[in-house]
């Protein structure tokens, strides 16, 4: 199955790219953020992030399908 990656500004500066298409096998979102993890060294957490399949924030064990795009939002610090 073919899955798209749009990556955010704080993640370009990993990836080098704005998006990219993977083939992978059936997997869920954490999977598929482990994975990028490994490829590219990010530093943050899943815990601390949401995920968004087809421009829908879901949850960590989704599983994905042909032709889903993710994103993934990195922790934002806020104040007061």
């Amino acid at each position: 199955m073919t899955i798209t990656v749009k990556y955010s500004a704080k993640f370009r500066r990993y990836t080098g790219c704005l998006e990219e298409s993977l083939d992978f096998e059936i997997l869920s979102c954490k999977e598929l953020y482990q994975l990028l993890q490994q490829k590219y060294h990010f530093t943050y957490d899943y815990i601390y992030m949401t995920v968004q399949v087809n421009a829908e924030n879901v949850n960590w064990d989704t599983q994905l399908n042909d032709k889903d795009i993710v994103s993934f939002s990195p922790p934002t610090i806020s104040c007061c």
